[in-house]
């Protein structure tokens, strides 16, 4: 007997609430968009893979741009305040070495979807535009949060620009993740010797000496 699909806006064949429904055609999205490019991913088989009504893509999120769209900002969302899994450190240099280490790792689990996403939004203007309108550019409130904390205790200078620093560290991790790592193919350990160099020339540009 063929299973009737048609529910309403807050379940769906598998008896899930919309959210959980959302769930898997991400989780699903992801894997399809990773594998097969944008062009190639269909929304028939994310609909497959999820085990949902290939309709339910168009209801929740308006199509497959709008699909790939919410994982874009599900993944800049993550970066922008996900967790960081490892301790703060006293001392300006050793907290941007971990940063960017860490940094590196993450990218690094998404790095197929994450090649397809530089990819798409470097050469479609228009699915850049809607990407990134509504995010802030360049934030990760966690790590921002230790750099305030380095500030006011004195470790980095009092009248040191922390979006400067920030911004700074953000286009070194980015250049290691897709340029060096994807593009060029250099070396996990020789990228791990530019972090450590970096990050003692931004302990000597915004270290404070009274630290």
């Amino acid at each position: 007997m063929t299973k009737n699909f048609a529910q309403n806006d807050s379940t769906d064949s598998l008896g899930r609430n919309r959210e959980n429904t959302e769930d898997r055609l991400l989780k699903a999205a992801m894997k399809v968009f990773s594998k097969r490019g944008y062009h190639g991913a269909s929304v028939a088989e994310i609909a497959r893979s999820a085990r949902a009504n290939v309709s339910l893509i168009n209801r929740y999120f308006g199509g497959k741009e709008g699909l790939f769209l919410a994982l874009v900002e599900g993944v800049i969302v993550e970066k922008q305040s996900g967790k960081l899994t490892y301790p703060p450190y006293p001392a300006l240099a050793d907290e941007v070495l971990a940063y960017l280490k860490f940094r590196y790792r993450e990218d690094k689990k998404l790095r197929d979807f994450m090649r397809l996403c530089v990819g798409e939004i470097a050469t479609n203007d228009e699915l850049r535009g809607k990407a990134l309108s509504s995010l802030r550019y360049g934030q990760d409130d966690n790590f921002q949060e230790r750099l305030i904390d380095l500030q006011h205790s004195g470790t980095i200078k009092q009248d040191a620009d922390l979006e400067k620093l920030f911004r700074m560290i953000s286009l070194i991790s980015f250049s290691a993740s897709f340029v060096e790592r994807e593009l060029v193919g250099m070396p996990e350990r020789a990228t791990e010797s530019v972090f450590e160099t970096f990050s003692t020339m931004i302990e000597r540009e915004f270290g404070s000496s009274a630290a």
